[in-house]
């Protein structure tokens, strides 16, 4: 039985790339982690798909764990463009021909990217958490003013848009602190478990996980109770802790710093529909569903839809927070994707 093994390539995009790889004779499946996460919180994930397998590679993405080669201070190579090029880029550099790409929270903007670009190389697309699945219909001129204008109303209620303040002074505050508190309330106000997963709802004073209030730190509004829960008995959180102490935490702040341009990039893809099979998975209690409604509205009309699920009880870390599940509905489509790319459907 092969084992997991943690490997580095130069990815031909800047970077000596980590990752993690369980090699089997299937097809490639490229799991793309998210905010804040490493490449081994697809642990589950590539146990099992390694076991029934697949080819499993699970990389620490720019900015991350101990991939190196990337700058802090260039902003923009942290767009998704650039991120897309990285995902090509491994590809390639460990002899990959074609792929499957699973993303889960920001993962799934490289994810989407690469497939909407190259869609030659990607053989199937899962997003977790957040519903990247179509370009917009047609060009939407100044597209990024519409975002702005979102967080604006948000400011005018006296709250500031979670995206807005990870971008800001206010986070590092947090973070300089204590990273493994942070890391905790992180995580389990956007579990299953927390009051927070019930929605926001400003007509009703929910803003919570999506926005704070202005001039109050996340910890006064975010009690640290992840502490006393078993829910992060799936985290390590003194090695994620260790990991981001090391690297610091502008990197992965920069994937947010270019929300902007990748909106105004994405019109470049205007009027196109993913080619390839796509399917949807996130927690039942994952506050990225209702924030991203618009998005998951769109889901039942796609043209290659596979499948869409909400696993019962979860939260935003649905792959970690209920992992069976996440695997029973994440197979299915992995298979039918290696069937389809071999003509065998």
């Amino acid at each position: 039985m092969e084992k997991i093994e943690r490997k580095k390539v130069s990815n031909g995009n800047g970077l000596e790339m980590s990752y993690l790889e369980r090699k089997g004779d299937g097809v490639l499946v490229v799991l793309l982690h998210g905010f804040p996460e490493l490449a081994d919180s697809w642990a589950n994930q590539i146990s099992y798909l390694g076991d029934r397998g697949f080819w499993v590679v699970a990389p620490d993405q720019r900015g991350y764990g101990e991939t190196t080669g990337w700058d802090e201070n260039d902003v923009e190579s942290f767009s998704a463009m650039n991120l897309a090029r990285d995902v090509v880029g491994l590809i390639l550099a460990i002899g990959g021909k074609r792929a499957i790409l699973v993303g889960h929270d920001f993962g799934t903007t490289p994810a989407f990217y690469t497939s909407l670009l190259r869609p030659d190389l990607i053989d199937g697309l899962c997003c977790m958490a957040i519903p990247l699945c179509s370009a917009p219909p047609k060009m939407i001129p100044n597209a990024s003013q519409a975002v702005v204008r979102g967080f604006e109303k948000l400011e005018s209620l006296g709250h500031t848009h979670y995206q807005s303040y990870i971008c800001s002074d206010g986070i590092k505050e947090c973070i300089d602190g204590d990273l493994e508190r942070w890391l905790r309330v992180m995580y389990f106000h956007a579990s299953g478990l927390s009051t927070s997963a019930d929605g926001f709802n400003p007509q009703k004073g929910r803003f919570f996980p999506m926005a704070v209030k202005k001039g109050v730190s996340y910890y006064e509004q975010l009690p640290d109770k992840g502490k006393d829960t078993p829910l992060l008995s799936f985290l390590d959180i003194e090695k994620h802790a260790a990991a981001f102490a090391k690297t610091g935490m502008k990197g992965p702040i920069n994937w947010y710093r270019n929300l902007n341009k990748n909106v105004d990039d994405l019109q470049f893809f205007a009027g196109l529909s993913l080619s390839m099979p796509y399917q949807f998975l996130a927690g039942e209690r994952d506050f990225c569903v209702p924030m991203y409604k618009d998005l998951y509205a769109r889901i039942p009309s796609l043209p290659n839809l596979h499948s869409c699920h909400l696993i019962k009880g979860s939260g935003h870390w649905v792959q970690q927070e209920n992992p069976k599940m996440t695997n029973q509905h994440l197979l299915p489509f992995l298979n039918f994707c290696e069937m389809r790319s071999s003509g065998k459907l």
